[in-house]
């Protein structure tokens, strides 16, 4: 592998790694976790080879730029506290 592809993968994965941090530090949690769980999926799916983890690691930042415009509108159930639903007695089933 010649210098010019390193300097490119270690471009790409410093890109990758700055923008999963400035999606934490906006308070896009969510976002920063989407991003990071398909770098990780990608890394195990084409991590066998050099160039299949190049290839990853590029697609991942690719990937986190698009999700830093358009982020996922994920709705995750919220815990109410101090209401415990009773199960038996409900009428919403």
């Amino acid at each position: 592998m010649d210098g010019i592809m390193i300097l490119v993968f270690g471009v790409a994965t410093f890109a990758n790694i700055v923008v999963i941090y400035i999606k934490l530090k906006h308070n896009q949690v969510q976002n920063a976790i989407v991003d990071f769980a398909v770098l990780a999926i990608l890394a195990y799916v084409f991590g066998s080879t050099v160039s299949g983890l190049a290839i990853a690691t590029i697609t991942s930042a690719l990937f986190s730029i698009y999700l830093f415009f358009d982020p996922p509108q994920i709705n995750l159930p919220t815990r109410t506290r101090g209401k415990k639903r009773n199960w038996r007695h409900s009428t919403n089933l």
